[in-house]
């Protein structure tokens, strides 16, 4: 989950994340922690400015999520204003439409029956509770604790962003992948798309310039888990199905 979300700061062209788990598991807390590990800034051709973290309520609607036109000051004025949200958001009511550069990542998190569950280990609950309970008490000591290693998780991501655009994924890996997405009746083409920016992104982020089988191994069922169709009668977890098919598509013996 933590590596989802570090792999869409660095391409936010694969599109978001949905974290999935079990109720009181503080799902929002894991977004909080990489907003705190992105907010450094980024650098435009104007001015350093840090990367907007926006808490939208249950329910928000396309509006909320992506702007909408001021239709108040279309008929008194006849100016097509716009009331934006956070490259380009098209946006068109009542016969007027209007065209806006936009970036932004779409976090959501869900309590279903299965995916993130509850961690058993007894010393590992511990440790989250009190984790928890000192930031709780001192949050700016909590936070200035592990200021260094936010830091330095900070500097990866970035110099990950700058060599994206020279990471290369061999055309016989990319054929493998899309017969993973066939094999798994993944429908459309989203799911080859993802994995293949995923790949590439968790390639940067190891600092790397030719995506590697791991490296497709290591993202794929984060990628492919959610895209397939729910069958009430089969048992094996839609996780394991991934990692089966693609074993079996890339020859891999376990």
């Amino acid at each position: 989950m933590k590596l989802a979300l570090q792999l869409n700061v660095i391409d936010p062209k694969i599109g978001g994340v949905m974290i999935m788990g079990d109720r009181g598991t503080d799902l929002d807390l894991m977004g909080n922690e990489v907003k705190q590990a992105i907010q450094n800034g980024e650098n435009l051709e104007t001015e350093l400015i840090k990367i907007p973290m926006v808490d939208l309520p249950l329910g928000a609607t396309e509006d909320r999520v992506c702007g909408t036109i001021d239709i108040e000051k279309a008929l008194t004025d006849g100016i097509k204003a716009f009331e934006p949200a956070s490259g380009w958001n098209t946006v068109e009511r009542e016969g007027i439409s209007i065209r806006h550069p936009a970036r932004f990542v779409l976090v959501g998190s869900g309590n279903p029956e299965e995916e993130i569950r509850t961690v058993k280990d007894p010393l590992l609950r511990v440790k989250v509770v009190e984790e928890r309970t000192a930031f709780d008490q001192t949050p700016q000591l909590w936070l200035d604790n592990y200021a260094d290693q936010q830091q330095e998780l900070r500097d990866k991501i970035v110099a990950a962003q700058k060599l994206l655009p020279t990471v290369e994924l061999e055309y016989d890996l990319r054929i493998k992948i899309s017969e993973v997405c066939s094999q798994l009746d993944v429908d459309g083409l989203r799911g080859d798309i993802v994995t293949n920016r995923a790949a590439k992104a968790y390639a940067a982020y190891n600092n790397r310039t030719k995506v590697t089988l791991d490296d497709i191994a290591t993202i794929i069922t984060l990628c492919l888990r959610h895209r397939l169709r729910k069958d009430p009668l089969e048992s094996i977890d839609s996780g394991d199905k991934v990692s089966k098919v693609f074993k079996a598509v890339f020859e891999i013996e376990d």
